[in-house]
Parts: structure tokens; C-alpha cells; sequence
């Protein structure tokens, strides 16, 4: 996933790990264990400013990315290009935007 334009210090950006100093999202593929909690994740921008500004997130090709959308869960794990997950999508002033992420490693290629 892509963050562009983001001002890490500015705490812009949170994620489910709840730790404000780890600047990054990690999650795996299991559902046991002592990584069990993290097939899941959610990273939320925010908004602390006075003006909106606009995100666009796009996700590289990879083989276990699934985001949760309000629509239902869209894979993007088949090592495939998408289109942008939101596009200028404008986050006004005390607004957030959560991104609710999963892991699924899919083996493309393979039955």
C-alpha cells in the first residue's frame, strides 16, 4: 500500500497496533499462535488540520492483501494491478478515514 503525502509527524497516521512510534503495519497470515491477532488490521488517517486535503490509495501487486470494504471484502492478493481503493478523496478538517486490512497469501498459479 502507498501513502503519499503523509507527514508522519504531524500523527497523521494511526493503525490498530495503537503504538504512535511503529510508523508501519504488519500483519500475517495465521490464525493461530503467538501472531494470531494480527491477520487483521485497520490504519486510520485523520485529519488535525484547519484546511481538507485529499488522499488517494493505491495497493502494489501482491499476493495477500484483502481490504474490507462497506461493500464487502475486495482481494487484492492475486499479484494483479487495481484501480485505487479511494481516489482525491477529500478528508476535511477533524475527519477520519480507516482502511480495514486483512491478510489471505494466495499462490497464483498454483491449484
Amino acid at each position: 500500500m502507498l501513502l503519499d503525502h503523509i507527514q508522519f509527524n504531524k500523527g497523521l497516521i494511526t493503525d490498530s497496533t495503537t503504538d504512535p512510534n511503529d510508523k508501519g503495519v504488519f500483519f500475517t497470515d495465521t490464525t493461530t499462535g503467538p501472531t494470531s491477532a494480527l491477520s487483521s488490521q485497520w490504519v486510520e488517517l485523520t485529519n488535525p488540520f484547519a484546511e481538507a486535503f485529499t488522499v488517494t490509495v493505491t495497493v502494489d501487486p501482491n499476493n495477500f492483501l484483502v481490504f474490507a470494504g462497506s461493500a464487502g471484502d475486495l482481494a487484492l492478493n492475486d499479484e494483479g494491478a487495481h484501480d485505487p481503493l479511494y481516489e482525491n478523496y477529500t478528508v476535511n478538517p477533524g475527519d477520519h478515514l480507516r482502511l480495514n486490512l486483512k491478510s489471505k497469501v494466495t499462490i497464483c498459479g498454483s491449484t
